[in-house]
């Protein structure tokens, strides 16, 4: 079985900030791809984190697909003293669900050329690879996958700390896609349905995700602000967005707040007040990325409701 293989390349020099294209050259859907860690690595083996310097990969690659993606550090603009290499850590999945760990390197010894020009990657399988004829999943779990989503972007929020609701959205909707994908789900964003504010026009819901032409969940996404804001979005999750009945609703709300406990006991305060809505606290294994989960009402019948919570706060 073939596995994913890749080239980067620096291109250059925007002062601190660097921009790196990354190649799929394998016939390989690379997906899931995400960053692990980002070091300069100096003579006695001595490391600068370089994970601050908001670097957030193409989330998926077909083959021989190239994207460019951009990072910004001072460390990156000038070689230091007694720094020998560079080094970027990644994961990424294959279409069979396989785990690859990527290791590219760069002696940056050469201070006139420092970052520039193509880097050495490794690419090591991180489990043994599955035979064609082992057993394979045949589907996904979507609040495992939304989970996963999430912890992604709460593990980095200085990348995304400048990001809007939009924006946070988009990442949600790239990790989510380059999971569930290759298992027949198809992923809509800003899709016009249900009713809007006016209730004359139709609304955006944010993501909606679909299987055989069929919703199997929606989506909404949001900032945190006050009680209200987020009632006005479950609002159009389970009713003004969801004409059809979606059997499925995920609400996750992004904290960018100090104090993610005093956060999450207001949301599950609000939660439990809200008409309609009955939830409990799921075990997500995480004290930063928290799920209720239960039922809502809707036209007299029951759906799934998945509220997640998300701590961004940038210390």
């Amino acid at each position: 079985m073939s596995r994913p293989k890749f080239e980067l390349i620096c291109k250059g020099d925007g002062g601190t900030s660097q921009v790196f294209t990354l190649k799929n050259v394998s016939s390989v859907i690379a997906s899931n791809i995400h960053a692990e860690a980002f070091d300069l690595i100096f003579h006695d083996k001595d490391r600068q984190d370089l994970m601050t310097a908001g670097i957030v990969l193409p989330t998926s690659l077909g083959p021989n697909e190239m994207k460019e993606f951009v990072c910004s550090h001072p460390a990156l603009q000038h070689r230091g003293v007694g720094y020998n290499t560079i080094q970027l850590v990644f994961t990424v999945e294959d279409e069979q669900s396989n785990q690859f760990e990527c290791i590219a390197t760069k002696n940056v010894e050469e201070a006139r050329r420092y970052l520039l020009g193509p880097w050495d990657i490794k690419v090591e399988p991180l489990r043994p690879i599955e035979e064609d004829n082992q057993e394979r999943p045949i589907d996904v779990s979507l609040p495992h996958e939304f989970i996963s989503a999430c912890t992604k972007i709460a593990d980095n929020p200085v990348s995304y700390a400048s990001f809007d609701e939009d924006g946070l959205n988009r990442e949600v909707r790239n990790f989510l896609d380059s999971a569930i994908i290759r298992f027949g789900y198809t992923i809509a964003d800003q899709t016009q349905q249900g009713l809007g504010q006016s209730e004359k026009k139709p609304g955006e819901l944010d993501i909606r995700i679909s299987k055989n032409g069929i919703p199997v969940a929606i989506y909404e996404g949001l900032i945190h602000r006050d009680r209200d804001w987020l009632e006005a979005h479950i609002k159009k999750a389970i009713g003004k967005y969801n004409q059809s009945g979606c059997k499925a609703v995920y609400v996750v709300e992004f904290s960018r707040n100090k104090g993610f406990g005093g956060f999450w006991d207001g949301a599950t305060e609000t939660l439990d007040e809200y008409s309609g809505i009955e939830v409990k606290e799921e075990n997500t294994g995480l004290l930063g990325v928290k799920m209720l989960k239960g039922t809502f009402d809707w036209e007299g019948q029951k759906g799934d409701f998945y509220y997640i919570g998300v701590n961004c706060y940038v210390k």
